[in-house]
């Protein structure tokens, strides 16, 4: 006589992530039938995930902060939710983490003197982190921090911030080299640059303006637009051209710079 054996697999532990999805509407749900066996449940598993997540040797603060707001929002009253927070501190010592951990440790302080020294810590937390990172990145700190201190009535803290905005040196971007093919010669650049110089400032305004706009004239450049699409179907042409018809502006790929200077379309050259 055959026998079956059955094997029972044992149920699978729920990520924190489904425990984050399920906790509101059994929070809502426990709430409004006035189960508080069942709202003490959904609270001892959210405190566990959180717990753990928390504890888990691969920090991930976004989990771990979206457990611990469930309970902030529902105004669990646990102090465990104010421990959880204040190790969530410590563990997640990240700007963006720790601004994060305050504004929820703001929603669960009790009095206005507590919630100003979370503002103090708030804003002098991003003065510090601008210490850290490179000039440019420290201006957007520092003006996070101007922001803060002057919204949450800080007038000892915007100075500060704006003190280390003014006195800090400024941003060193790295040069960017561009180089555009041309057919001009140097000596041809520098010659018609020196034809626009002037005795005096007013002079060189009416030297530049007698040779036309700087893109050309817009019903040239429009003719010359479509005489390209007409004779010319390369792709860089057909770029120049659609850019050239909007608003008569000067092609920026030219393959012909003779023919062109000849349409008084360059920049560098008169039309005759």
């Amino acid at each position: 006589m055959s026998r079956t054996r059955t094997w029972r697999h044992p149920p699978c532990r729920p990520t924190f992530a489904e425990i984050h999805r399920r906790a509101t509407p059994r929070y809502t749900l426990a709430t409004r039938i006035r189960r508080n066996d069942l709202l003490a449940r959904v609270t001892e598993e959210l405190l566990r995930a959180a717990d753990s997540s928390v504890d888990d040797p691969d920090p991930k603060p976004g989990v771990a902060l979206r457990l611990i707001e469930v309970l902030v929002d529902q105004r669990c009253p646990d102090p465990s939710v104010d421990q959880l927070l204040a190790r969530a501190r410590r563990r997640y010592p990240d700007a963006w983490s720790v601004e994060r951990t305050i504004e929820l440790q703001r929603r669960r302080a009790q009095n206005d003197d507590d919630r100003k020294a979370l503002d103090r810590e708030f804003v002098e937390r991003w003065l510090a982190e601008a210490e850290k990172v490179d000039p440019l990145v420290a201006v957007m700190h520092r003006e996070k921090a101007a922001k803060l201190a002057r919204e949450r009535g800080l007038p000892d803290l915007v100075e500060r911030a704006v003190l280390a905005m003014q006195s800090a040196e400024p941003p060193e971007l790295a040069p960017i080299q561009v180089e555009v093919p041309s057919s001009l010669t140097p000596e041809q650049i520098e010659e018609f640059i020196d034809s626009m110089v002037g005795d005096t400032w007013w002079d060189s305004v009416m030297r530049v303006l007698a040779h036309g706009p700087p893109t050309g004239d817009v019903d040239r450049n429009r003719k010359f637009a479509a005489d390209v699409l007409r004779t010319d179907g390369t792709l860089a042409n057909h770029i120049a051209a659609a850019r050239s018809v909007d608003g008569g502006i000067l092609p920026t790929v030219i393959e012909n710079p003779r023919r062109t200077a000849a349409q008084g379309l360059w920049p560098f050259h008169r039309a005759d």
